[in-house]
């Protein structure tokens, strides 16, 4: 992807909050562009790297992956020698080594920790790009610096599956996003179709939307009359998500319009069934 790669609807306006915010904030000011997709976020920093070299303003990028050490993050941010007009964190690897976490944890942690230095060290923003499973870990580690967040984006959000948040180690309740699920309420019965729709949601989360797309489109494709309208409606909002993911708008639209169509047509059936079961069961009273 390039600066000049059209991004989906979702992802163009909250592009136009973060210019908007590069263009108006004076002094510091921090910003959150929780994201899962990779190389959506590398359009950002270019075009937020292009729109302040256009204004004669530069921007500096952090590697913050789990190859870096929490205390050399901390370090970089807390250089004074950094008169960049904003600093763009980037920290997008959550599938890799185990004590990921924990290195985010304590980075952010000793981040609030020392969020007036943070404060007198930059003249402008800094920015951390995270995956969304991590907006959960940041509000934990660092409630007084996010009390102080300027700028919240959150452009083509993934959702998994529903899951029980207690039953991981503690360090790896975070690896979820907690975007919450609009079928979440409508699990799906096909046990087949749920371990499909799990490697899926395992593939965006690392950022191989191509290869998701195929394993839905796979999943469809065993589809038939007996198939639930729930379980059909899950994997064509997956398939729209992976599509969208992949840069197919057109295939991505298609499906989520049938998703919501075959939604509304269920609904409308099962308030219809839920009528006739109450008249039934009234009628006997109003027969008396």
């Amino acid at each position: 992807m390039t600066i000049s790669t059209p991004l989906g609807p979702a992802a163009e306006g909250e592009w136009l909050r973060l210019r908007t915010q590069l263009e108006f904030a004076k002094g510091f000011w921090l910003g959150f562009v929780f994201i899962a997709s990779v190389t959506t976020s590398r359009v950002f920093e270019q075009r937020g790297e292009r729109w302040l070299r256009q204004h004669v303003r530069t921007l500096r990028i952090i590697e913050a992956n789990d190859t870096v050490p929490s205390d050399e993050i901390l370090s970089a941010l807390l250089d004074e020698s950094f008169d960049e007009d904003c600093i763009w964190v980037r920290s997008l690897n959550v599938v890799t080594q185990e004590n990921y976490y924990e290195q985010l944890w304590n980075l952010f942690s000793r981040l609030n920790e020392r969020r007036d230095a943070v404060r007198r060290h930059h003249k402008g923003g800094v920015v951390f790009a995270l995956h969304p499973s991590m907006k959960a870990l940041v509000r934990d580690a660092a409630p007084d610096l996010w009390s102080v967040r300027a700028l919240v984006l959150e452009p083509g959000l993934s959702s998994l599956p529903s899951f029980d948040r207690r039953s991981l180690p503690a360090q790896e309740r975070y690896i979820r996003t907690e975007q919450p699920d609009p079928l979440a309420a409508t699990p799906v019965s096909n046990k087949f179709m749920r371990e499909m729709l799990n490697t899926a949601a395992n593939l965006l989360l690392e950022d191989r939307p191509q290869e998701a797309t195929e394993v839905i489109h796979r999943a469809l494709a065993t589809t038939g009359p007996d198939t639930a309208a729930s379980d059909l409606a899950t994997a064509l909002v997956w398939a729209s998500r992976a599509e969208e993911a992949a840069g197919d708008e057109a295939a991505a639209a298609e499906h989520a319009g049938q998703a919501l169509r075959l939604l509304r047509w269920s609904a409308w059936r099962n308030s219809l069934v839920s009528g006739r079961t109450l008249k039934r069961r009234r009628q006997p009273a109003e027969d008396c």
